[in-house]
């Protein structure tokens, strides 16, 4: 099992599997072709049918672009955009306990990898085409756990309410989750190993844990003391993910900064959010709040929506979130900064700054997930374009 587990691990096995699909160092060597020559060349290159950045050339576009999809459908900024059409779309319920599945794993993984601390597949050998996420550890894949949880979470709390095509609709979940786990070996970003930990431990949190997701939706729709203490946990839980790697960077002497931290406090914040804001919602009757159902002959259908009204919302909708957020996220960062003492000149690194960032992240994304369930619903209705 060591040795498995060994060379499911090594950086060799990513390489080769993004030679084999047709990622390659731009002149090789000719002893071991996964790795660069000292030299490197650009021989025989045909530009028309090759991506040619620095020192790699990709020689299959489908795949290439097929593969930053499949990374784009795990990461955060895609489920920010997702799982609010969903709420606006299908069922707020479903979007809302997807996200707190996908919470619940993603806090898990980003914890996981500031207490193992075990580094990414090293290059050479691997090309690595993501630079984004570069400085987080690697065990295990969050963006594999998060495209494990997020189609078959949907998937399981859809066929508690509606009448669905089981078939296809796992076949649908397990492309996109094969597709996500390919992703992360082919942008050199992950050992095989480290992919397979991300989606086993995914798929387990999400099995076991699905009814205890659904009672405490259910009493968080029906007592507002379980909102507050779900608020509370929230917070603390992204407090406390912010002290796990509290080790100093050996280059410049300061705390080490990584994405993990900031994106959790941002998932966690927007979860939080969009809990608030599905249940005030729920009680001001702009969503129909529906329970697990037991028996089949109590499924409803799959709930149609015309068109012209579904770009409608997802048009309004989605531009009042961004337009919204993006001011929020100026007046924080500013407010956030100021009263922490930290200079804005340099709006990156003050978003980085200890002081600041996960007051900024959390408060940003809770205000988003707020606006996606509370304003857009309620504009919506008010057009007569929420039914």
């Amino acid at each position: 099992m060591k040795s498995l587990i060994e060379s499911l691990s090594s950086p060799h096995i990513t390489a080769y599997f993004q030679r084999f699909c047709g990622v390659q160092w731009r002149c090789s060597d000719p002893d071991d072709p996964i790795f660069p020559a000292e030299r490197l060349q650009n021989n025989d290159i045909k530009k028309s049918d090759e991506i040619i950045p620095d020192d790699y050339i990709i020689k299959n576009k489908i795949v290439y672009y097929a593969m930053q999809i499949g990374s784009h459908l795990a990461g955060e900024p895609f489920y920010y955009a997702f799982l609010p059409i969903c709420s606006w779309m299908i069922n707020v319920g479903v979007a809302r306990k997807t996200l707190t599945k996908l919470a619940l794993v993603m806090y898990i993984g980003q914890s996981s990898k500031d207490i193992l601390r075990e580094t990414r597949p090293s290059s050479p050998p691997v090309i690595r085409l993501e630079e984004m996420y570069v400085t987080e550890y690697g065990m295990p894949s969050t963006h594999t756990m998060a495209g494990t949880v997020a189609p078959f979470a949907l998937y399981a709390f859809s066929r508690q309410i509606y009448q669905i095509p089981d078939r296809k609709c796992l076949i649908a979940a397990t492309l996109w989750t094969t597709l996500v786990a390919s992703s992360r070996i082919y942008l050199g970003m992950h050992s095989v190993w480290q992919v397979l930990v991300g989606s086993l431990g995914a798929g387990g949190i999400l099995y076991f844990s699905i009814s205890t997701v659904n009672s405490f939706d259910e009493k968080l729709v029906e007592n507002s003391l379980w909102t507050a203490g779900m608020t509370a946990a929230s917070w603390l839980l992204s407090v406390l993910i912010f002290r796990l790697d509290s080790g100093l960077d050996p280059e410049t002497g300061k705390p080490r900064w990584n994405t993990a931290r900031g994106d959790q406090a941002e998932i966690m914040g927007f979860c939080t959010g969009f809990l608030i804001g599905s249940r005030w919602s729920i009680h001001q009757h702009l969503y129909e709040y529906h329970k697990p159902y037991i028996f089949d002959d109590k499924l409803l259908p799959i709930p149609s929506c015309d068109l012209k009204d579904a770009l409608i919302k997802f048009a309004l909708g989605g531009l009042a979130t961004i337009s919204l957020s993006v001011i929020f996220r100026k007046i924080s960062l500013r407010f956030f900064a100021s009263i922490r003492g930290v200079s804005i000149e340099d709006k990156t690194q003050a978003k980085r700054h200890p002081k600041v960032e996960l007051l900024y992240k959390y408060s940003t994304s809770m205000f988003s997930g707020v606006v996606c369930t509370t304003i857009i619903p309620y504009v919506l209705n008010e057009l007569n374009l929420w039914q």
